[in-house]
């Protein structure tokens, strides 16, 4: 199958080919990654709406392939929904691994990605810039490429300029300093996946890093920064409970939501009329 212009990710694990240094090693690491990718699979490649929504199963790539320690996503036709959930996507699967102490590190273009379903061969005429671009970056982390910018951030947020002193911790993305190889950083434009962990599950990804140490201090930098931002909540009433504060994440087409008590660690909400209603707000209907 033939996907013509799409939303093309690859994403590595971070420092697993280390981790094989034995059979019991290669045995324990197989099995971890394939719990992360079942849970990926149920959790974040596809979303299960609310009972009750007019908004059906959201498949938020059109194609997924894990192989070794490399993730290559592909988005549907570009849009602004496709491309929202692409994006979200990421966002999620970055989060996931991260504090599964399987950092991931990636880089995010528009091309073509053409898949043999016979032969599982698959190939993109951006592959090669995908994979010098990730490479070069030293943290966990997740940029776009220069010449696919604005033709995400449009579809994401409606305009082609991130104003870098006014960001929120909030943004889906993030315009940083990017440390690369050579000691050299870079402005690039950056996923935000940091924004719906709690400092526990931060602290096992630290940990997981902790042997490179490169690596390590630019990604707690990364974490400081955006804990540095300033953050926007809603302060929920006393039906919410044990929901104290409603935290957004949005784009043009759909928004995240964290419901979270008053230590900012997320919590199920008071199922009631009101939550349903957000819910419903957020999947548009």
């Amino acid at each position: 199958m033939y996907y013509e212009n799409r939303v093309i990710a690859m994403l590595d694990v971070l420092g697993m080919a280390n981790q094989l240094t034995n059979k019991e090693s290669l045995i324990a690491t197989t099995k971890k990654y394939s719990e992360l990718i079942q849970e990926a699979q149920k959790n974040v490649l596809n979303q299960t709406t609310i009972p009750g929504s007019k908004v059906k199963d959201i498949e938020n790539f059109a194609f997924a392939e894990f192989v070794f320690d490399t993730i290559v996503l592909v988005s549907h036709p570009i849009t602004v929904h496709s491309t929202a959930q692409f994006i979200t996507g990421i966002s999620n699967l970055m989060g996931l691994f991260f504090k599964n102490k399987m950092p991931l590190r990636g880089s995010i273009g528009i091309g073509d990605y053409l898949v043999d379903k016979e032969t599982n061969v698959f190939l993109s005429n951006i592959f090669k810039k995908l994979n010098n671009d990730e490479l070069n970056q030293e943290w966990s982390g997740c940029c776009i490429l220069p010449d696919a910018v604005d033709i995400i951030l449009d579809n994401i947020t409606g305009s082609t300029v991130i104003d870098k002193d006014n960001q929120l911790q909030s943004n889906i993305f993030h315009l940083l300093n990017v440390p690369m190889k050579e000691n050299k950083n870079e402005n690039r434009l950056c996923i935000n996946w940091y924004y719906s962990l709690i400092e526990q599950e931060t602290k096992l990804g630290l940990e997981y890093m902790i042997g490179n140490k490169i690596k390590y201090d630019n990604t707690k930098e990364y974490i400081q920064q955006i804990k540095l931002l300033k953050d926007e909540y809603q302060i929920l009433d006393e039906t919410f409970l044990p929901a104290t504060r409603l935290r957004v994440m949005k784009t043009r087409a759909n928004v995240r939501i964290i419901f979270t008590d008053d230590n900012d660690i997320p919590v199920e909400p008071n199922l009631n009329d009101k939550t349903i209603e957000i819910y419903k707000k957020t999947n548009n209907g």
